[in-house]
């Protein structure tokens, strides 16, 4: 198993993940990487240098993780989210794992047809361009919850 001291371990086979983790109550702190969507393969050719790729909802979570995961493979990142403190932090982490990573933060709200635009003509002016885009930004309302409570009969 691999570690690092500020990431949770990766079991990268599976006898790795043994019924130890089930007894012990680690199964939390362990995730699994299939060959297919590993990307060491991808990080250690910088297949994305000279590429840049915007990250929606980069201020935490699938959005934060997906943006190291970008920059360590050496794409432009632009970070965005509300929250201006939250991005600065998490361009803190990448530059922190990535020293030379180029990384762009605009907070902003991406339901606001402008602020969006203007997001777009920034990072094609900073960066030449727009290669990728993510959008993991989001969140579910209480109506939008009571939406997916269907009744089984």
């Amino acid at each position: 198993m691999k570690t690092k001291s500020h990431r949770l371990p990766v079991i990268t086979s599976n006898a790795e993940l043994s019924h130890t983790h089930f007894r012990i109550g680690k199964l939390r702190n362990v995730y699994s990487i299939y060959p297919a969507i590993d990307p060491s393969q991808l990080i250690a050719q910088q297949i994305f240098c000279g590429k840049c790729v915007i990250v929606t909802g980069a201020s935490r979570g699938i959005g934060e993780g997906t943006a190291h995961a970008f920059a360590r493979a050496g794409a432009s990142v632009v970070l965005v989210a509300r929250n201006e403190s939250q991005l600065a932090a998490v361009e803190a982490r990448i530059l922190e794992e990535v020293p030379k990573a180029r990384v762009l933060k605009i907070a902003l709200d991406v339901t606001d047809p402008k602020e969006a635009e203007a997001a777009v003509a920034r990072t094609v002016e900073l960066f030449g361009g727009i290669d990728v885009l993510v959008t993991a930004a989001g969140r579910m309302r209480a109506a939008d919850r009571r939406a997916l409570c269907i009744p089984i009969t």
